[in-house]
């Protein structure tokens, strides 16, 4: 926390972010120099304006900020404050009885502190067993390891409010979502992260390389990377420590099963959908763990018959 007294040396003396010890004439009653405004981006500003915080994102520029007050003052359901090509900060607000929604980062850990409320954390390897279940207060620091199911549910009687903490980014450059419905939206409406507020429902996006493409009509995917590849296994709940492949061969397999997407519209069956995709891939790896691979060489015996 910063120390307010060294920052303003000649004003006020701090001793919590909205109220002043401001000095006493007499009996005089001194007035309350901080209101709140309750507007959708709910900033903290005194009667002067003095100190105010514009909660919006400032981008890769180099930036200090008092994270607590911030983080208190945001009233909308998530806003980023710092996106830089490495890292994001964003701040979040949720409703009495409110959750974040299950989600998963494939590649990425995340880190979550509280600054207001109480709730309870979930995390687990697999969507429907969220085995690690703890209470979280003010003040308390949540890490998620990437590949981990998680949710922040809201239990307490006030607003849980909370920052995050993304590296690489997770959402877009200046996202604003007021509400959990905003964000929801959004992510229906755009190409977004492995974000499920439901077991059955998934949005995928392509804006950072740690996310798996969805599927566009003016698009014609052409490959999988092996970090989408791996994306799509952990949607698909393969465990590459149990199963009879590894991601290798499942990498290959994606991309060899693409030819049954928009490359052709006269076999076109899956629209490039990243987890048809997968699935055909998996279907096959099941029957054979070198599915690929065996395929492989009997396409280039083919071709070299076929040259002839």
């Amino acid at each position: 926390m910063y120390d307010a007294h060294c920052l303003y040396p000649n004003q006020y003396q701090y001793q919590n972010p909205y109220y002043v010890n401001a000095p006493m004439f007499n009996n005089v009653r001194q007035p309350n120099y901080w209101t709140i405004d309750t507007n959708r981006l709910g900033f903290l500003q005194s009667s002067k304006e003095r100190n105010k915080i514009q909660l919006k994102d400032y981008g890769s520029e180099p930036f200090v900020v008092n994270i607590n007050e911030a983080t208190k003052q945001n009233n909308t359901y998530r806003t980023a404050l710092w996106t830089g090509n490495h890292l994001q900060v964003t701040l979040m607000s949720l409703k009495v009885g409110e959750d974040i929604g299950l989600e998963i980062h494939p590649n990425v850990d995340q880190f979550l502190r509280i600054e207001q409320g109480q709730g309870i954390v979930q995390m687990g390897k697999r969507k429907d067993n969220l085995n690690f279940v703890k209470k979280v207060y003010d003040d308390s620091a949540i890490m998620i390891p990437a590949g981990t199911w998680h949710n922040v549910t809201n239990t307490g009687n006030i607003p849980l409010k909370l920052y995050s903490i993304y590296a690489p980014p997770q959402h877009p450059l200046g996202t604003v979502h007021v509400t959990k419905a905003d964000a929801l939206a959004a992510e229906r409406g755009s190409d977004y992260c492995m974000h499920y507020t439901h077991p059955t429902k998934r949005n995928i996006i392509n804006k950072y390389p740690n996310r798996i493409q969805t599927n566009n009509l003016n698009i014609v995917k052409t490959s999988f990377s092996k970090e989408e590849a791996a994306a799509i296994a952990l949607l698909l709940g393969i465990d590459f420590n149990k199963s009879k492949f590894d991601l290798d061969e499942f990498w290959m397999g994606v991309n060899t099963e693409l030819e049954h997407g928009k490359q052709s519209s006269q076999t076109n069956v899956t629209g490039d959908d990243p987890i048809i995709t997968g699935k055909i891939a998996l279907a096959h790896l099941n029957e054979f763990p070198d599915y690929y691979q065996r395929l492989k060489v009997l396409e280039e015996e083919a071709k070299a018959y076929w040259n002839k």
